[in-house]
Formats: C-alpha cells, structure tokens, sequence
C-alpha cells in the first residue's frame, strides 16, 4: 500500500500516505470499535473488531469497503491479528475469551479463508489472548489476561506446534 494505516477509537481507519496527507474512513467504521487491523499479500484489510473479524478490500477509489465477516470465528473481541513470518497466508488472530485461532488464506478456493481454534488440549481455546508473536526458532509466544505467557514449540516433522507450555505464577 505505502501509506501508514491507524486504527482509531472514533474515526474508523485512518491512512497516512508518504506525504503525510490523512484521509479517515469514518462512515465505513461507524459504530464499529476497531482494536487491531492487519493486511494480506491479496490487499486483504483483516480488521479485529469488539464483535468479531470483518475483510476488507481496498475499492477503485482506494477506501475500504466489507467484503465479509468471518462466522468461523466467534463474535467476540479480536485482540490481535499476526501474519505468520513463514507463511505469508496464515495469521494467527488472539481472542477474548476463545484463545488463539489460526487463519488460512487462499484465493484459489472459492472459500478462500478458513479459520481452526488453536490449543484446546493446553486451554488455550478459553483464554483471552493479548498479544502474539514468534522468536528465532518460530516459536509462537501467546501473552494472555490472567492466564500467563504460553510457548508453542514448533516441530520441523509436523510442520506444526506439537505443544503449548503456559508459564505463570505457578512455575
């Protein structure tokens, strides 16, 4: 795109292009909180709302207009949306209250994005995840609410987190 984009509080998406000229997107974004956004190689606009993640695309005139909200994801907050380093097509989407979801995007299906619920076995699928991002050996680290820091370890064979490890006060 190569222009800045802000989410804010009371006027929607906010775009700030290399001059610095702003244009806000208000009516788009009337009475919808935005808490996180995120953009896909396909100038897909993710947007994390208090009700849930809606797309966007970019129209002729250069604003964003929905294109849909995703059902597979429960109609709660979107805390945070990462772009998996690896796979540009996957994102990786932190829920209030239902853990970790993990997005895949492929325009060459007709259902082109699909979402699965992430940790169920370490009850990360209840958790209110706040923040997410990898270290150097493609780890995912989840921060949380009250539930403590989870480590995803990821394994090579399984093309996968094989575990999740909370940390907490209670190690």
């Amino acid at each position: 795109f190569g222009a800045t984009w802000v989410a804010t509080k009371d006027t929607g998406l906010v775009r700030i292009n290399k001059s610095g000229v702003t244009e806000s997107f208000h009516k788009v974004f009337a009475d919808i909180i935005i808490h996180s956004i995120n953009f896909t190689e396909e100038d897909l606009i993710l947007v994390g709302t208090e009700e849930g993640l809606i797309t966007y695309e970019i129209d002729e005139g250069g604003a964003p207009s929905p294109v849909q909200k995703l059902n597979e994801i429960p109609p709660v907050r979107i805390n945070f949306i990462r772009q998996d380093p690896r796979q540009p097509t996957i994102f990786w989407v932190g829920t209030a209250g239902h853990g970790l979801v993990r997005l895949e995007i492929d325009h060459t299906k007709s259902d082109y994005i699909s979402a699965t619920t992430v940790g169920a076995d370490y009850g990360i699928n209840e958790t209110d995840v706040r923040s997410i991002t990898f270290d150097s050996k493609w780890n995912i680290w989840l921060s949380t609410f009250s539930s403590g820091l989870y480590k995803g370890t990821w394994s090579e064979s399984l093309e996968g987190y094989e575990e999740f490890t909370v940390f907490n006060e209670t190690n």
